[in-house]
C-alpha cells in the first residue's frame, strides 16, 4: 500500500510522542523534529506507511540513544492483556463460536497501538464491543474452511500486550483443528514502537511453557519485509496477518493472507472501501 500526503503528519505525530515517552531534552527534540520534517518531506510515497516509520524509528534509536523506547509500556500491556484473559477466557466458552469469539478478541487487542495513541483503552470494553459486532468485511466463513484442512499455520503478530490475545487465539483454533501440527508466529527481529520483538516473545513462551516455532521478519529500513519470511508463508496452509502495519506491506506484495485489525486511519479505509473505527477480517 502506498502513502499519501496525509500519512505523513500521522508519521510525524508519531515522532513527537516517541519523544514525548522518552523525555527528551528540548534542544534535541527540536533538532530530531527537524530531522524528521526534512526526511519526510523528500520521501518517496510508494513506500507504506509502516516502511517510512521504520525509518524515523531508527533515527530515533540512533539521536537519543535508546535502543526500545517503548520497553516499559510494553511489559504494561502485556500485564494488562494478561489480567484480561480470564474474562476473554469466558467468554469464549460461553460462546456458540468459540473460534469466532476468539478470533474477535484478538482483533480487539489491536486496539493497543503506541504508533496511534500512549493510551491503552478499556480493554474489556472493546472486547465487549467487538464480540457483538459484525466485521465490515468478514471472511470468517472462508477461514474456519481453511482452517479445518491445515497442518501449518502461521501468525504474523503485532504489538504487545494484543499477543496476548493472538496465542489465546492459537490455544482455541488448535484445541478445535486437531490436524494442525505446526504453528509459526512471526514478529519483528528489532524493537519497532510498542510492537513484540522476538527475543521477548520467545522469553514469554518460556515463561508460560508454550512451544511454538518463531521467526523474526527485518524491520529495519532498507531491508526486505515479506521476502525475509516469504519461505515460512510458501509453506502455511493458512497465513493471519494481524495489525495494520503488517496489512500496509503485504497487501500488495504477497497473496493468500487472512488480515485482521481495527482500521485506524482514514487511508486505510478508503483503500478497503470502509469506515475508520471499524475492523476486518479480510482476505487476499
Amino acid at each position: 500500500m502506498r502513502s499519501s500526503e496525509e500519512c505523513k503528519e500521522c508519521i510525524y505525530n508519531q515522532a513527537k510522542r516517541m519523544l514525548e515517552t522518552l523525555n527528551v531534552n528540548s534542544p534535541l527534540n527540536i533538532g530530531i523534529l527537524v530531522e524528521v520534517k526534512q526526511f519526510l518531506d523528500g520521501i518517496d510515497l510508494s513506500y507504506s506507511p509502516m516502511e517510512i516509520s521504520q525509518y524515523i524509528n531508527k533515527l530515533i534509536q540512533e539521536r537519543t540513544g535508546v535502543f526500545d523506547p517503548y520497553l516499559q509500556d510494553k511489559n504494561k500491556a502485556n500485564k494488562i492483556a494478561l489480567n484480561m484473559i480470564p474474562v476473554a477466557k469466558n467468554y469464549i466458552e460461553q460462546s456458540e463460536d468459540p473460534v469466532y469469539t476468539v478470533v474477535k478478541i484478538s482483533i480487539a487487542g489491536n486496539i493497543i497501538d503506541y504508533g496511534i495513541s500512549n493510551e491503552i483503552p478499556d480493554l474489556q470494553k472493546i472486547i465487549e464491543k467487538l464480540i457483538t459486532q459484525e466485521p465490515a468485511i468478514n471472511d470468517y466463513g472462508k477461514l474456519y474452511e481453511s482452517l479445518s484442512k491445515a497442518q501449518t499455520i502461521t501468525i504474523l503478530v503485532d504489538n504487545a500486550g494484543e499477543v496476548i490475545f493472538d496465542l489465546l487465539m492459537v490455544e482455541v483454533i488448535q484445541s478445535h483443528f486437531e490436524d494442525i501440527e505446526n504453528v509459526n508466529i512471526i514478529c519483528k527481529n528489532y524493537p519497532f514502537l510498542n510492537d513484540i520483538t522476538v527475543s521477548e516473545l520467545k522469553e514469554f513462551l518460556k515463561l508460560e511453557k508454550k512451544s511454538y516455532n518463531v521467526f523474526g521478519i527485518e524491520n529495519q529500513w532498507g531491508k526486505d519485509y515479506v521476502g525475509s519470511v516469504k519461505e515460512i508463508l510458501d509453506k502455511s496452509d493458512v497465513i493471519i496477518s494481524k495489525g495494520q502495519g503488517n496489512f500496509e506491506i503485504f497487501y500488495e506484495r504477497y497473496s493468500g493472507i487472512y488480515y485482521m485489525f481495527l482500521v485506524k486511519c482514514p487511508i486505510v479505509g478508503n483503500e478497503l472501501d470502509i469506515s475508520e473505527g471499524h475492523y476486518v477480517i479480510k482476505f487476499k
